[in-house]
Order: structure tokens, then sequence, then C-alpha cells
């Protein structure tokens, strides 16, 4: 029997919006409390309220740089060489993002992959565009890379020589001809290629209830500061 695995990282990417929508509202309340009813009783609110921001605030904008570059597990990309689940891939587009590690830049890079046992898919993957060797990402390029899932779009853009006659016989169709482009979602793959089912999804379907849920919850943070300043 398949042992069936899931995945908390939706969640925890919930539970950190839930903590920046606390933090607004305690320092909402805090500068509400200093300013209405006496200037040093909101002190810890705000004492509080900022750092959760700042710390929040800091770490969604860390995730949403480095969105669709976690890591894969380090055995993913031996264990497709080892059963052979390499695959020729060609470069479609290259979009450098504003956001940088050092002097590289991170880039959206939409790849056309053509395996030898399934349909070709096109899939966005996300990677460090370095200053040195940025040719090698050119448009229309072929790169070799692993499939770290049986049926899943994850892949991994990987080292070896693309020039080599088996990945440069290989034909690989047109964007228009290998479906919808697809982001990768390498935390629901196990090291040992099975998928974990996700717990929670945080697509747009359900947005507007996740909004008021946050928008409550910061509410309720700042009407409970402002009641414990008019009973203190």
């Amino acid at each position: 029997m398949r042992r069936t695995a899931y995945t908390l990282f939706p969640i925890l990417v919930m539970m950190e919006r839930l903590l920046l929508s606390i933090g607004i509202g305690l320092a909402v309340g805090g500068l509400l409390v200093a300013n209405l009813i006496h200037p040093t009783a909101g002190i810890w609110a705000c004492a509080i309220g900022f750092p959760m921001i700042i710390a929040c605030g800091s770490m969604m904008y860390l995730g949403r740089s480095l969105r669709g570059m976690r890591q894969p597990s380090p055995g993913l990309v031996d264990r497709a060489r080892r059963l052979g689940n390499l695959a020729a891939a060609r470069i479609d587009a290259v979009t450098l993002t504003e956001d940088r590690l050092g002097d590289d830049r991170i880039s959206d890079i939409e790849l056309t992959v053509q395996p030898s046992t399934r349909s070709a898919f096109r899939v966005l993957v996300r990677e460090v565009l370095p200053v040195q060797g940025a040719d090698r990402y050119a448009v229309g390029s072929r790169r070799v890379v692993a499939l770290l899932s049986g049926d899943g779009p994850e892949v991994e853009i990987i080292a070896d020589d693309a020039t080599e006659s088996s990945w440069q016989e290989t034909t690989i169709p047109a964007p228009a001809a290998a479906g919808p482009l697809q982001h990768m979602t390498t935390h629901v793959v196990r090291a040992d290629g099975s998928r974990r089912r996700i717990l929670l999804q945080l697509g747009l379907r359900g947005r507007s209830l996740r909004v008021g849920f946050f928008a409550v919850a910061g509410a309720v943070s700042a009407g409970l500061v402002v009641l414990l300043g008019l009973i203190g």
C-alpha cells in the first residue's frame, strides 16, 4: 500500500499572514489607545505589534521573491539520474525579476520539456541567472532537466551537456502544442518521488474569505487592545 504524506507549507503561509494581521491590529490598537486614552497606555501593544509586522512582512517579501525556487530534496536529482528520469528541455522565455542575490538576478524561465515516457509539458522555473554564464539561458537553447516526480511538472535544470546528439535529436514541440504553462511545487515531492497531498490550497478560490478572516483577526486584536486600555 502506498503511503500518503501531507505538506503543511500552505498552512505555514496562512499562519504567517494571520500573525501579520494580528500584529497590524496590535499596532493600530496601541496607537489608538495612546492617542485617545493615555500616551503610555498602548506602548506594550505597539512594542509587540510593530516587530511582528516587520518580521512577518520581511518573511512574506522574501517568500515572494524566492517563490518557485524551493530546492528539491537532495536525493531527488540523484534518484532521477539513477532511474534515467532525464529529459530535454527548451528555454522559451526568460523574464528578469527585480530581485537579486548579490550581483545575480532571479529570473523566471519558461521551459518546454519532452520526456521519453509521456507527453511534453510547459513549466515555469525560477532560477538565479548568473552574471557569468548567462548565455546558457539564451531563449531557444536546450537544457537537460531531471524529472523529480512521475507525473508532475516538477523539474530541476542540471549541468549535463545538452549538446550531445541524444538530446539534440529529441523533438520538442512548439509551446502552443505542449499545453498550458504550469508552476512547480517542489515541496509536494518526497525524496522517493511520491507526492504529498496539499491540505490547504491558497489559490484565487476562497481568497475573499481568507482576506475577510485576516481583517477580522486584525480588528479583534485592535479591539482587545482598546478594551484593555479602557479597563486599565
